[in-house]
C-alpha cells in the first residue's frame, strides 16, 4: 500500500518510511551505503526524492480525477 496515494500521507514523515534512515547516522540493518551509494551522497538522494515526490504527486492527482 502506497502511503501518499491511500492516507495522503508524505513519505518523509510516514511513521514506516525508511526514508529518514537512509539520512541518519543511526546503525541499521538497510544497506544504506549501498543505496546512497547510487545517489552519490546524502543531497543528491534528497534532491531526487524531492523531484520524483513532485512527479508522483501529479500522477496521483490525474489518477484521482480517474477514480469513480
Amino acid at each position: 500500500m502506497n502511503p501518499v496515494k491511500h492516507f495522503k500521507t508524505d513519505f518523509k514523515t510516514y511513521p514506516f518510511s525508511s526514508y529518514k534512515t537512509y539520512l541518519s547516522n543511526r546503525t541499521t540493518n538497510i544497506s544504506r551505503d549501498y543505496i546512497l551509494s547510487y545517489f552519490e551522497d546524502t543531497n543528491n538522494f534528497e534532491y531526487w526524492h524531492n523531484i520524483n515526490k513532485i512527479n508522483y504527486e501529479g500522477i496521483i492527482k490525474d489518477i484521482d480525477k480517474l477514480d469513480i
